[in-house]
């Protein structure tokens, strides 16, 4: 259960970066819409990539011109099976395959110490540059 909720909270998390990433025009209204829908988009967004492109050097400083942002959906649908199976028992073939069989101690232990980190970081962030969404890496 504890795979299941931590990683319940990572597409919260995920969901409301999101949020703020709309209200800042920063994310498509498809990529809005996902995130309300598919648990892949929301689990994978926490770990999204800000690529920056800049203009020319001026004074010795560059302005951001724009950006883009990416995500790995792949890595969100394996995150989000993660949780299935640490909720519902599976079909290997030939037997079933219970949650227990399927999430050890060590892994539920490793997965709650990820989210617990990418929680506290997102927080740090969003309280050292009083800024949400993406824009709070940009301060």
């Amino acid at each position: 259960r504890a795979v299941s909720l931590a990683i319940t909270a990572r597409e919260e998390l995920g969901k409301a970066q999101i949020v703020a990433d709309r209200i800042d025009g920063a994310v498509s209204r498809r990529e809005f819409e996902d995130a309300f829908k598919r648990h892949e988009a929301k689990a994978a967004y926490v770990g999204r990539v800000i690529h920056l492109d800049l203009g020319p050097s001026e004074g010795g400083s560059r302005a951001i011109t724009g950006g883009t942002i990416t995500y790995d959906l792949q890595q969100g649908k394996q995150i989000s099976k993660l949780r299935s199976d640490s909720l519902y028992v599976a079909w290997d073939g030939s037997k079933p395959v219970t949650p227990q069989q399927n999430i050890t101690p060590e892994l539920s232990e490793r997965v709650v110490r990820c989210v617990k980190k990418a929680i506290e970081q997102e927080v740090v962030t969003q309280y050292m540059t009083q800024r949400i969404g993406t824009r709070s890496r940009l301060k």
